[in-house]
């Protein structure tokens, strides 16, 4: 009786050391840990941001080579236009007009970045249709075209506004929205968006 009572009194004081143990060993390898992260240095990732002065050359060449029916640059270099983040990634894409057109049209694409790398993007137009992005803007005595970007919205636009000859008013006014959608990569034509523009922004008169 006297063994198995000293037994029973040995055996959780010998759990309670194994535990005290386990814990005081958890302590101190979470202390070692910290502070080999507090010597060890922070090496932060720079954040490339891309120049387009310096990248014109090889978008023209990009446009060129996507564009093979178009004269690219037959009126002067392609210059950089209106700029902003319209695919909600924190990257900017840029309007680029490619130097050619019509006597008062210009035509432009959309040009995508990431980090030092460049892409034409892609839009699915009212067709249904997927091609390189590719609108026209300009202005005639009776036709007029526009182009923007709304960042907020994920929206680039369209604005198309033609004039009765007769009257000299708005004969009709007409917007193509097209919506980031990044499950396809592309900017989709949205009817929605496009109707919601034309009431918001159309006029009945110059």
């Amino acid at each position: 009786m006297h063994n198995s009572s000293t037994k029973k009194s040995v055996f959780p004081s010998i759990v309670l050391s194994i535990g005290v143990i386990l814990i005081v060993g958890a302590i101190a390898t979470s202390i070692y840990f910290n502070a080999r992260k507090k010597e060890e240095p922070i090496v932060e990732t720079p954040v490339i941001v891309f120049n387009w002065n310096e990248n014109t050359e090889a978008i023209a060449q990009l446009a060129k080579t996507t564009f093979a029916d178009i004269s690219v640059g037959e009126r002067g270099s392609i210059t950089i236009e209106e700029k902003g983040d319209v695919t909600g990634d924190g990257v900017v894409e840029a309007f680029v007009d490619l130097g050619t057109g019509g006597a008062s049209t210009s035509v432009l694409t959309l040009v995508m970045t990431e980090g030092d790398s460049f892409s034409i993007a892609r839009m699915k137009d009212i067709e249904g249709v997927v091609r390189p992005f590719l609108l026209t803007e300009g202005a005639a005595a009776m036709h007029q075209e526009s182009i923007g970007m709304t960042p907020a919205d994920n929206m680039v636009y369209q604005k198309k506004v033609f004039i009765n000859a007769d009257t000299q008013e708005v004969g009709s006014c007409t917007f193509d929205a097209y919506l980031w959608d990044s499950r396809q990569g592309l900017f989709a034509y949205n009817p929605d968006a496009s109707l919601n523009l034309q009431a918001t922004y159309c006029i009945s008169s110059l």
